[in-house]
């Protein structure tokens, strides 16, 4: 199933509502790892969270890029199929 214009909202906002809730985990996760006391297992938990965090968020960026070039690259065929359609 190939994706359209009308799967371009949905796609944005899932995109951001997992930015946000990224960065929300990992504030809380610094909050409570701040609280404990060093190589404990409660910090060392915390520690590795963020750090799971972390690694996700690194994936961020390459989505939003490919995001952003695919919405560019959809733009630009339709902008030609149209131009074509209104010449003949």
């Amino acid at each position: 199933m190939a994706f359209t214009f009308n799967d371009l909202p949905n796609i944005l906002l899932t995109f951001g509502v997992a930015v946000i809730f990224g960065a929300v985990i990992a504030i809380v996760l610094a909050a409570f790892r701040d609280t404990q006391t060093v190589d404990t297992s409660a910090y060392n938990i915390s520690v590795n969270g963020l750090l799971g965090v972390q690694n996700i968020s690194t994936y961020f960026s390459t989505s939003g890029t490919l995001i952003g070039v695919g919405i560019l690259i959809t733009i630009v065929i339709a902008a030609f199929a149209f131009g074509r359609m209104r010449n003949e």
